[in-house]
């Protein structure tokens, strides 16, 4: 049999047009060959096995990431030839023989962010975290004796597979018998106090009407000359504004929205970075008991988005509107506001699932999310531009 005589389209890239090799042992050394058109080297892992008109037919399934640029290639590969095929997968290039690949090395996982670690790295390439070997706690980040099953500290449930780890999203609820003046009053409340604190703030002597919250002004002294004396005497001292940090509490909202809040709503905070939540209204739930309503119980049209603020390695929990929201957030150090998020060093997601908040007959349906990688997680986030951070109404 000629491996040579194969459609060129979907060659080595379709289950019903492998590659084909001369037996599983030559399947390692055949991938090794495999360079991309720009003569870059891929990384090799066995992915899975498919079926191609047989069961008795397994067709290997070989996945190859570029170093450095996250991106991947896939090979169908059948090892059932007499001799090894001489044509590269559709894509590819194919080199002379190289050493054998550490293809059959342990897979390593960034234990802060849960992205897959290039092979031979020491920093995770998604959020920079340096690679550890020693053990750490996935949610307080403590570390811990290798081979726990339990931290010792905060008592999270310890995953020693070398499986994928990812955030989690999970359904929460709550009765429907709900105080219909709770969040009026918290409002109220905040309003009052942020009020009285403008008013002193005002009072207070040396106080600067013209400078913006979050922002210091601070002198700058000019050196003078004899010749420029004059006309530096007339004028004032520059001035230059520097940003500073917002004091932000654990759950503070940011944006407020509109509406009432019914369905629960809960954050759970990785370790190592502060959160910034932001929800954006899409519309009603395809399927719900009840509709939003405004705070005030008057209709019209209010803002729907909301967005709050979550202390790193804490939770919070937040009653959200009826309807179906987009979740991005962005995540650093020290935060400056909705505007300037967490500076220079601010980093921005978007989840891809869609969280639909609603009402059933006997309760109010949320979510419970972990920002943290969880073994078996079910969140999946793709990483954004802050650019690409929703404008909020």
């Amino acid at each position: 049999m000629n491996n040579d005589f194969y459609p060129p389209k979907t060659y080595g890239i379709s289950p019903d047009n492998p590659v084909h090799v001369a037996g599983e042992s030559e399947v390692n050394k055949y991938l090794n060959r495999l360079i991309t058109k720009d003569g870059q080297s891929l990384s090799w892992n066995r992915m899975g096995t498919a079926f191609a008109g047989s069961k008795r037919d397994p067709v290997y399934i070989y996945g190859g990431d570029v170093n450095n640029t996250g991106k991947r290639y896939w090979v169908y590969i059948k090892a059932d030839a007499v001799t090894t095929s001489s044509r590269p997968p559709v894509g590819l290039l194919l080199t002379a023989d190289q050493p054998d690949s550490n293809i059959d090395k342990p897979i390593r996982y960034c234990k802060k962010c849960g992205a897959r670690m290039l092979e031979g790295g020491s920093f995770c390439n998604r959020c920079g975290s340096k690679y550890e070997e020693k053990q750490t706690c996935i949610k307080c980040g403590r570390e811990i004796v290798p081979g726990s099953l339990y931290c010792h500290y905060c008592g999270t449930k310890i995953d020693n597979t070398d499986e994928p780890l990812k955030d989690e999203i999970k359904h929460s609820k709550t009765n429907r018998t709900v105080p219909t003046n709770k969040v009026e009053k918290t409002i109220l409340g905040v309003i009052g106090v942020v009020v009285l604190a403008l008013f002193i703030a005002n009072q207070m002597p040396g106080n600067n009407s013209g400078q913006t919250p979050g922002e210091t002004t601070v002198s700058k002294s000019v050196e003078t000359t004899p010749e420029s004396k004059a006309s530096t005497e007339t004028e004032p001292p520059k001035k230059e504004t520097r940003k500073i940090p917002l004091r932000m509490s654990n759950g503070q909202n940011v944006k407020t929205c509109g509406y009432r809040g019914t369905c629960p709503f809960k954050v759970n905070a990785g370790t190592g970075s502060n959160y910034y939540i932001m929800m954006k209204y899409l519309g009603p739930p395809r399927t719900s008991t009840e509709n939003r309503i405004s705070k005030s119980g008057v209709s019209g049209v209010w803002k729907s988005d909301f967005s709050f603020y979550v202390e790193g390695g804490k939770s919070t929990e937040k009653d959200v509107p009826i309807g179906r929201y987009e979740m991005y957030y962005a995540c650093g150090d020290e935060f400056y506001g909705h505007d300037d998020l967490f500076g220079e060093g601010s980093r921005a997601y978007k989840a891809d699932t869609v969280l639909e908040f609603y009402a059933s007959r006997d309760s109010y349906n949320g979510h419970e999310i972990s920002l943290y990688p969880v073994p078996g997680g079910n969140l999946e986030t793709d990483i954004i531009d802050v650019s690409e951070l929703p404008v909020l109404d």
